[in-house]
C-alpha cells in the first residue's frame, strides 16, 4: 500500500485528529499545572506570631488566625478578634480589694481564682509579625511546561505510530 494513500483512510485521519486534539488539551493542562508552581508570596504561619502586651508570643496557628485578611501590616476584623482573644489571658489588670483596699496586679487568666468574669477584649493591645515567604520557582514552571508538553508529544507520537502500524503496517 503506497504511503500517499494513507490520507484517504478514515482511521488514519481519525488518529491524526485525535493526536492533534490530545496534544493541545494536554499542553493546556501542563501550562496550567506549571503556572500553579510560579513564585508566590504567602504568610508563613509557622514563623508568624502575635506579641501580646505582656511579652507572650503566640503563633498564628495557636491564635486561630485565618489566612484570609492577613497581610504584613493589618488584620481583618475576624483575625483581630482572635488575636485579642488569644492575648486576653496574658493581660494584667489591677484588682482592688473592697474591704481592705489592697491593690494587686493579676493576670486575666487568674480571674477565675478570684471569682471574676473574663473582661471584654476591647482594650487588649498586641503587635504581630507576619513573615512573608516565597513558594515555587520559575524552574518548576519551565520544568512542568518542558517535560509535560515534550513528554506528551513523545508519548502520543509513539501511540499514534503504533496504531498506524497495527492498522496499516506503517509507523507514521
Amino acid at each position: 500500500m503506497p504511503s500517499n494513500n494513507l490520507e484517504n483512510k478514515t482511521f488514519y485521519r481519525f488518529v491524526k485528529v485525535l493526536y492533534f486534539f490530545s496534544v493541545i488539551l494536554l499542553s493546556i493542562i501542563f501550562i496550567f499545572v506549571g503556572w500553579y508552581y510560579r513564585p508566590t508570596s504567602y504568610v508563613d504561619y509557622s514563623e508568624s506570631y502575635i506579641l501580646c502586651k505582656g511579652g507572650q508570643k503566640i503563633s498564628f496557628a495557636n491564635a486561630n488566625i485565618s489566612s484570609v485578611g492577613v497581610d504584613s501590616a493589618t488584620f481583618g476584623a475576624y483575625n483581630d478578634e482572635n488575636a485579642k482573644g488569644a492575648c486576653l489571658p496574658y493581660e494584667k489588670r489591677l484588682l482592688r480589694d473592697r474591704i481592705t483596699g489592697e491593690e494587686k496586679i493579676v493576670l486575666v487568666s487568674e480571674f477565675e481564682n478570684y471569682g471574676l468574669e473574663m473582661p471584654s477584649t476591647a482594650d487588649v493591645t498586641y503587635k504581630f509579625k507576619a513573615v512573608q515567604s516565597l513558594r515555587g520557582s520559575y524552574v518548576e514552571v519551565v520544568s512542568w511546561w518542558g517535560l509535560g508538553i515534550g513528554g506528551t508529544i513523545i508519548l502520543l507520537t509513539i501511540v499514534r505510530g503504533t496504531l498506524n502500524y497495527i492498522a496499516f503496517g506503517k509507523f507514521r
